[in-house]
Order: C-alpha cells, then structure tokens, then sequence
C-alpha cells in the first residue's frame, strides 16, 4: 500500500537506475476513497463554467485567439511576481507585431 511506505523513505530509495524497474508502485485500483461526496458536488458548477467556456467559444470565429491568450495572460501574471511589469497593450501589440513578421517573411 501506498500510504503505508513514508515520504522520506520514497526520496531516500528512489534513486533512478535505468537498468532496474521500479516495481514499488501501489495495487490499483487504490485502497483509499477517491471519490467524496463533496468532489462529486464541485463536478457540478465546474461542468457548467466548462459549458459556457465552451460556448462562448464557439462565438468566436478563431477559437484559437481565445487558447492561445491563456498563457500569455498566465506568463505576464507570473512575471509580475518577479516584479516584472509589462502591460498587457504592450505584450499584445507585441504579440502582432512578431506575428505580421513572421507572415511577412514567409
């Protein structure tokens, strides 16, 4: 079982040998619950946000616009962490400018 092998026993024995297996790996399926009732019950609202996601996207004419923006929002988020400003007019017209290049060079 799982549960019954330590954290610090995994670390200290898991040394990678690519000429040995790893055949420490739990029985499935696992011995614990998985599924709460309470995980169960967030399924709910999640699956209708994914819903109106999902519809909202199929009002663009490019749903690639809206996948591709995701991470640059989340990467200009985790820079500003670092204290690393930039504002988001500036990274998208940024975004275009190297985007109309690349056209332009093809």
């Amino acid at each position: 079982m799982l549960h019954d092998i330590s954290i610090e026993w995994l670390f200290i024995k898991m040394s990678w040998q690519p000429d040995q297996p790893y055949n420490v790996l739990p029985h499935l399926p696992p011995a614990i619950e998985l599924e709460s009732i309470a995980l169960l019950k967030a399924c709910i609202p999640a699956r209708v946000a994914l819903a109106e996601l999902k519809q909202a996207g199929q009002l663009l004419p490019n749903q690639g616009l809206l996948v591709n923006t995701l991470p640059l929002l989340e990467a200009k988020d985790s820079s500003e962490i670092e204290n690393i400003v930039i504002p988001t007019r500036i990274l998208f017209n940024a975004i275009a400018i190297a985007i109309a290049a690349k056209c332009w060079l093809q």
